[in-house]
């Protein structure tokens, strides 16, 4: 028996047979407590930074 995630189960082949079989499962979370830090750190990674001009890149 093989057990992965959805979202690893996307990287899968599609497999008609196969000799072990394959479960998938749903993963989720829920943020007990830190719920600002969290959502913190999900925007300091997920929103665009603005674009430096070339005088401040170059400083």
């Amino acid at each position: 028996m093989m057990v992965t995630t959805e979202k690893d189960a996307v990287r899968f082949p599609l497999l008609l047979k196969t000799e072990v079989p394959i479960f998938f499962l749903r993963v989720e979370i829920e943020i007990l407590s830190g719920h600002e830090t969290w959502e913190h750190c999900v925007a300091r990674i997920c929103k665009p930074q603005p674009l430096l001009t070339p005088e401040r890149f170059f400083a």
